[in-house]
């Protein structure tokens, strides 16, 4: 049985709690009874939640929702403030779990749901914004339900800007409705920047779910890399080794890795 996706968003982000603004007014969002001590809002089976935590601390909604995919709306932060939107998977690659989650653990995600959102935002690309697909990183990293988190950066300007806020808005319901739909091989990416320009290119042929970036990968455990696999819902078919992105005695270490998994991969 399909259980329709639940997008959530914190009262203490200003972009998350925009983008919910924008789906109530103008996207049919109607308020409902509290649930489980919840504000909810439904359209046409999907339900949008306020959450009182930080959304990288909210490890605990899946003890009160039941979904096939929680969308995180929220904002982005990065000290370059670029702006942009972007989209993820949540996880911590190592032993710093400083912005949410556990160490060492990565969510349960959809590959299909990523690219379903990147996707989205390249196709209806708004000037002076650039999308981004993010390696995996920040918490949650416990819920029992596939996650992404879509997002806009990088600061209070970004998160307050009414055209960016409402194509996040509608990335999301898009995202919603359409995510299972998505086509390509289901993907591991390994190597390159936080903001994966590699993978992002190679989001037509291919669907990513879980993303390394170079800076993590001298430390990258075995048991990592098989949880990536096991933590995308989809059967992962191959693990993509950014090429340009990495150091030889990193691929080698990798493919090692992949090869002790029984893991096909390839660089590009």
């Amino acid at each position: 049985m399909v259980r329709m996706p639940i997008i959530f968003y914190s009262t203490q982000d200003a972009a998350g709690s925009n983008i919910a603004k924008a789906l109530v007014e103008n996207h049919g969002f109607e308020e409902r009874e509290l649930e489980m001590g919840f504000f909810v809002w439904d359209a046409k089976g999907i339900k949008l939640v306020q959450v009182e935590d930080k959304t990288v601390d909210s490890g605990n909604l899946s003890h009160f929702f039941s979904s096939d995919l929680f969308v995180f709306a929220s904002r982005h932060s990065s000290e370059s403030g670029k702006p942009c939107l972007t989209v993820h998977a949540p996880g911590n690659w190592n032993a710093n779990a400083e912005v949410g989650g556990n160490p060492k653990e990565l969510a349960l995600t959809s590959a299909k749901a990523i690219k379903c959102a990147f996707v989205f935002l390249s196709e209806n690309r708004l000037e002076g914004f650039d999308p981004f697909l993010e390696c995996s990183h920040h918490g949650p990293t416990a819920l029992k339900h596939p996650c992404i988190f879509i997002e806009v950066g990088s600061t209070e300007k970004e998160w307050n800007n009414e055209a960016a806020v409402e194509l996040v808005s509608e990335a999301v319901l898009h995202v919603c409705r359409n995510y299972e739909r998505e086509a390509g091989k289901v993907s591991l990416g390994f190597g390159g920047g936080h903001y994966c320009p590699c993978f992002g290119k190679l989001e037509g042929e291919y669907a990513f779910s879980h993303v390394a970036p170079k800076y993590v990968l001298d430390g990258i455990e075995k048991e990592l890399v098989a949880q990536a696999v096991e933590k995308t819902v989809e059967d992962v078919e191959l693990a993509v080794i950014d090429g340009k992105g990495t150091t030889k005695e990193q691929r080698n270490k990798l493919v090692q890795v992949f090869e002790e998994l029984g893991l096909k991969w390839e660089k590009r």
